[in-house]
């Protein structure tokens, strides 16, 4: 059988990794800064850095960055890290670790990686592409002239070009990567396969590799039982993976399938890189595209949408993800027509979070992600959401909550870089700079009770919008750290806060640290708010807001505050010397009788008692047309909606 080289350029892919036991980077992790040898078979040297003097490995060598270990022909090792990670080195393969990262910089050759769950994975880096791997189980390949394979032995992968198109990739399926060659599948031709050569084939068959620039491959569904059966790197050292229960459950799912007929075996053989024999190709359907067709599509959603979840660890089922395109899931009348009504991510019926991060690393790459629940979201303690590197919108949404007292939410997002743009005409010196934001959503249905429940967010923004019923908080805290940093509550029906605290760390001269509330109804009370400005009026597009309700605030560096309802009544509050008040209502004037606990007129701004501005009567800084004194500069604007 004629066999075909695999060849790519040296360009930039980003492959990510997942596995269906072990989602998350453990928060204490172990570099690889070092590992001991406990397998050598023929030629393996290790190569001093930067010397370059090369000596024999052995075995109980302790093999540390950043030195080189080579292997020769039909030579192999096994590196074990501290952790228990562990790393089998095929022939001709050269690479190193990075010290104080969890990296192996692959040059050449091959290498099974498998991380423990828990253990925080790691990166493989070659010329053509970078596969940071997560509790699971692969085989990277490359070659010197820029070769590169990837093939899921267990677990799940998720594969980002460079031109950012997406696939995720399940135990027994492979990819790859053509620098140009005409039979972009890679796929070849069986004694019992008699298509014909690609057109433009030279005479002796071979393939004119450079003619054009790389593409990536189709996914594959390989044959994993003779994989791994065949497999010097699996079955090559004596003794089984720490994996090998995990690989033998995913080929009986593989043979239940073809069992069923789901699969069909094919005579299309892929090479498998270095040595490593050759791929048998199952379902040629799935072959040429990769792809389920929307019937399967719309199964999967449906049975996603009945589903039961829960988070006792960082497992995240691969039925539950849903990538490369956004769904709409029509059989849900609530996820339909909440928010843009479309999805990608996570989506599941009833959820139960009882575990302490979720890390989204390996989902990472759209701009807005999602984690969709059908019917009840349980939270049972605190949790942190990671991972959000390249992501810029986070939604959580959800139709029922179920939020255990006194735990919280955080959300991390990688801080973004303040972006210089110079507008045509402008120059250097007249440059402008503008700041984008990540965002965290928190969307329900109905009514969503919270009970001194706080919410932290790094680098970014945080929306809590409820879409048809009432937001109602007793105790609580957001926090807005980093770069980014607006707070907004939207409800249909009404707000009801108390006891809330407001912290930005942004500073004072960014304009973007706001707090919104946006309702018919809004009422705060016994709250801290330290931002810049606060804002609270009527939802976009729908009625003005009947009642505005501010009692015993404490405004802390709030330089600028806009109040916009029928009806505005404030108790206990002291605005800042220098900030800018508006207040907006049905009459546009202060009710009579300020600061002496008259009874609140509707229509107007009502100065109930002990409303100040730096510590002077309000109604001092009020305009005497507006119902004020006039006494002081006209800082507490009054005016009609």
């Amino acid at each position: 059988m004629k066999k075909i080289q695999i060849v790519t350029p040296n360009i930039l892919i980003t492959l990510l990794l997942i596995s269906i036991n072990n989602f998350i980077l453990a928060k204490s992790t172990v570099p690889f800064d070092k590992a001991t040898i406990t397998k050598v078979v023929k030629k393996v040297d290790i190569v001093q850095v930067p010397s370059l003097r090369r000596s024999p490995a052995n075995i109980n060598d302790v093999f540390q960055a950043p030195n080189l270990i080579q292997t020769g022909r039909k030579s192999q090792a096994q590196l074990t890290f501290p952790d228990g990670t562990l790393a089998r080195v095929g022939s001709n393969t050269v690479c190193s670790f990075e010290s104080a990262m969890r990296q192996i910089n692959l040059e050449q050759g091959s290498i099974l990686f498998n991380s423990k769950t828990g253990r925080g994975g790691g990166r493989i880096v070659t010329a053509a592409a970078t596969a940071s791997v997560l509790g699971t189980t692969i085989i990277v390949a490359t070659t010197p002239d820029g070769g590169f394979k990837l093939l899921v032995i267990e677990g799940t992968a998720k594969v980002v070009f460079s031109d950012n198109t997406q696939n995720i990739l399940s135990a027994g399926q492979m990819t790859f990567i053509l620098p140009g060659t005409k039979n972009q599948s890679g796929v070849k031709n069986s004694p019992n396969n008699k298509a014909a050569p690609p057109p433009g084939t030279p005479p002796n068959g071979s393939v004119n590799n450079r003619d054009r620039p790389g593409k990536p491959g189709p996914i594959l569904n390989f044959d994993l039982k003779r994989q791994t059966s065949n497999s010097n790197l699996v079955q090559g050292y004596g003794v089984p993976l720490p994996s090998s229960e995990k690989i033998e459950m995913a080929v009986n799912k593989q043979n239940n399938k073809i069992k069923k007929g789901k699969f069909e075996e094919t005579d299309l053989l892929v090479l498998d890189a270095n040595g490593e024999g050759e791929l048998k190709v199952l379902d040629p359907t799935v072959v040429e595209n990769g792809m389920p067709t929307r019937e399967e599509i719309d199964q999967a959603l449906d049975s996603a949408l009945k589903s039961t979840v829960v988070f006792n660890d960082n497992v995240f089922p691969m039925e539950n993800i849903f990538m490369r395109e956004k769904i709409r899931p029509e059989m849900s009348s609530f996820l339909a027509s909440a928010g843009d009504g479309e999805y990608e991510g996570f989506i599941g019926g009833d959820v139960t979070i009882n575990f302490n991060e979720l890390n989204f690393n390996t989902l990472d790459g759209p701009n807005t992600l999602d984690f969709a629940v059908n019917n009840m979201l349980t939270i049972n303690n605190n949790v942190a959401f990671t991972g959000f590197n390249q992501t810029r919108e986070f939604n959580i949404t959800y139709d029922q909550l179920a939020f255990k007292t006194d735990t919280g939410i955080s959300v991390n997002f990688t801080p973004l870089q303040q972006m210089d743009q110079i507008p045509t005409g402008m120059g250097m010196g007249q440059m402008p700079t503008t700041q984008q934001t990540s965002i965290f959503k928190f969307i329900s249905s109905g009514i969503t009770n919270l009970n001194q429940n706080n919410f932290n967010v790094d680098n970014g923004s945080f929306t809590m919008q409820n879409i048809d019923g009432d937001l109602n908080w007793n105790t609580g805290n957001v926090n807005l750290n980093g770069s980014g940093g607006d707070f907004e509550i939207a409800a249909d029906n009404s707000i009801n806060v108390d006891n809330l605290g407001v912290n930005s760390s942004i500073p004072n001269s960014t304009p973007t640290a706001i707090v919104r509330l946006f309702s018919k109804v809004i009422n705060l009370t016994n709250s801290n708010i330290n931002t810049v400005n606060i804002e609270a009026k009527r939802p976009m597009n729908r009625q003005q807001a009947t009642d505005i309700a501010f009692r015993n605030i404490t405004l802390a560096n709030t330089m600028n505050v806009n109040l916009e309802a029928n009806t505005i009544t404030l108790l206990n509050i002291n605005f800042l010397q220098g900030s800018m008040v508006n207040l907006r209502s049905v009459q546009g004037q202060l009710a009579a009788n300020p600061n002496t606990n008259a009874t609140v007129q509707p229509g107007f701004v009502n100065f109930v008692n002990n409303v100040t501005y730096n510590n002077e009567p309000a109604q001092n800084h009020v305009s005497i047309a507006n119902g004020g004194t006039g006494l002081q500069a006209e800082n507490i604007i009054i005016g009609t909606l």
